[in-house]
């Protein structure tokens, strides 16, 4: 969550911001105690941009997050030839 957490925060400083919604899932996210994991409900749309969002912390810090999306939700960024990182991310500015 720490990893999303700070891509919410930046998000007016990255060239491609999250998704629509996503900020508030993350700014409301409760952790469940019984499986021991936040919760959030999102559109594929959004998850593709935490695909992304993972990536990001993977290129910059750590890959455990990144590695967990992708082992539970089969979901992975893979950059592509200067493309945006998904259909669904909006990219902003030139």
């Amino acid at each position: 969550m720490t990893a999303l957490r700070l891509f919410v925060a930046l998000a007016d400083r990255l060239r491609v911001p999250p998704t629509d919604g996503l900020a508030e899932w993350v700014h409301t996210a409760r952790r469940d105690p019984v499986v021991k994991r936040y919760v959030l409900h999102l559109s594929a749309e959004q998850m593709e941009c935490v695909a992304y969002a993972f990536w990001l912390h993977r290129m910059s810090r750590s890959a455990l997050e990144a590695n967990r999306f992708t082992r539970d939700y089969g979901i992975t960024h893979k950059p592509g030839s200067g493309a945006a990182p998904s259909p669904f991310c909006r990219v902003v500015g030139p």
